[in-house]
């Protein structure tokens, strides 16, 4: 009988801790205390935060951000560029604004990848969230969870600071609510089977 709770409350724990899910991650880029994480929050929104509370390096005398953008890997398809929207920080929101960003801001690439950009005016603090939405004919895989983006820090006089970021988000893995919750009830059980002894 002991044997049976016992193993019941080991699947109980160890089940929730083979689920989990994919996000991306940047921590402390080039050394300038700036954090990037990348989520889905459902099937089509994918969520970028920047803590930029406390900067140094190449990034210490930036206090904006005024361009952001995100790459379309295989996975992702749209017919128009405004099937994707932004809900961000600031002056950030809409379709996208450019195709394109490089040391100047959102505009069209000679050279190098261009990527839907945006442009907008975010005062650089912790949790700047970026919601990217896909709509209409955009289709989009929740498997791509380490977005190739790029953001470009300005100061008060609009002049870049430090490198473009330009990187892929490292991909995680982090535990889902769900497993977190089932984690719990785990927990539960093996304190409610040593109360039962």
């Amino acid at each position: 009988m002991k044997t049976k709770i016992l193993n019941k409350i080991a699947a109980a724990i160890l089940l929730p801790l083979s689920i989990s899910a994919q996000a991306g991650l940047i921590t402390n880029w080039e050394g300038t205390g700036v954090d990037f994480y990348s989520s889905w929050i459902d099937s089509s929104t994918l969520r970028i935060e920047i803590d930029a509370g406390s900067r140094t390096g190449g990034w210490a005398s930036a206090t904006n951000i005024d361009s952001i953008a995100l790459n379309s890997p295989d996975s992702w398809t749209w017919t128009n560029a405004s099937d994707i929207l932004l809900s961000g920080p600031g002056s950030f929101g809409g379709a996208v604004s450019g195709t394109g960003l490089n040391a100047g801001g959102c505009q069209g690439l000679t050279l190098g990848a261009n990527h839907q950009c945006w442009s907008g005016l975010a005062a650089l603090t912790d949790n700047l969230i970026f919601d990217f939405s896909f709509v209409g004919d955009a289709i989009v895989s929740s498997n791509t969870d380490n977005p190739h983006l790029k953001v470009r820090f300005i100061d008060d006089s609009g002049r870049k600071i430090g490198s473009l970021l330009s990187a892929d988000l490292e991909s995680i893995e982090v535990p889902e609510p769900s497993t977190i919750a089932l984690l719990g009830l785990g927990f539960i059980g093996v304190v409610a089977a040593r109360r039962k002894r």
